[in-house]
C-alpha cells in the first residue's frame, strides 16, 4: 500500500489554499483602498454629467470616451477627431478592453438596474480584477520553469509588487492589466 503525498486530501487542499491566497490578497489590495471613493456613488453618464471616479490619468478618461461611443452607437471608435485635434486620427487602442466592459456590463445589468451602470462598474473593476488574476499565469509559468515553491513565491511577490499595483488598482480603468493577463 503506497500513499502518494500529493494525493492526500488535506495536503491537496492546503496547496490549493496557498495558490489562491495570493490572488485573494491581490484583489484585496486592488479594491479595498478605492472602494469607498469610486464604487459607492457612480453618477457619471456618457454626456459628461457627473464625476468619473478614476485614478488613472488621461488614459482612463479616453477609455471612458471610447466606451461611451461604443455604448451609444454599437460600433468601435476607430477614427476620433479628438486625437490630433482638428483633423483627427485613427484610434491606436485595441478594442477588446472596452468591448469586454460593454458585454460583461450588459450581462450584469439586471444586478444594477441600469445597463450603463453595469458597464461602468465593470469598466472600473476590470483593471483590478485582471491585475489580481495575473497572479495565476505568474504562478503557472514560474512553477513550470522552477518548481512549485518558486511559483508560490513568484505569485506572492507579483501580488504585492508596487509597480504592478500602480497600473492595476481597481479605478485605474486602463487596459494594461487586461493586456498583461492575456499575454
Amino acid at each position: 500500500y503506497v500513499q502518494f503525498p500529493l494525493c492526500n486530501p488535506s495536503r491537496a487542499s492546503l496547496l490549493t489554499g496557498l495558490q489562491t491566497h495570493p490572488v485573494g490578497f491581490a484583489l484585496f489590495l486592488r479594491f479595498y483602498f478605492v472602494y469607498g471613493l469610486a464604487f459607492t456613488t457612480l453618477a457619471q453618464t456618457c454626456d459628461g454629467q457627473g464625476n468619473l471616479p478614476v485614478s488613472g490619468g488621461s488614459d482612463s478618461y479616453y477609455w471612458h470616451r471610447a466606451l461611451c461611443y461604443s455604448f451609444e452607437t454599437g460600433k468601435d471608435l476607430t477614427f476620433d477627431t479628438m486625437l490630433n485635434y482638428g483633423p483627427g486620427l485613427y484610434n491606436p487602442r485595441p478594442p477588446l478592453f472596452p468591448w469586454f466592459s460593454l458585454l460583461t456590463g450588459q450581462l450584469l445589468a439586471p444586478l444594477f438596474g441600469d445597463p450603463w451602470l453595469g458597464v461602468l462598474y465593470v469598466f472600473l473593476a476590470s483593471t483590478g480584477l485582471f491585475g489580481a488574476l495575473t497572479v495565476f499565469p505568474t504562478y503557472a509559468l514560474t512553477k513550470e520553469a522552477f518548481g512549485r515553491r518558486a511559483g508560490l513565491v513568484a505569485a506572492l511577490l507579483f501580488a504585492i509588487s508596487s509597480a504592478h499595483m500602480q497600473r492595476s488598482q481597481a479605478t485605474d480603468a486602463d487596459h494594461d492589466a487586461f493586456t498583461l493577463f492575456f499575454v
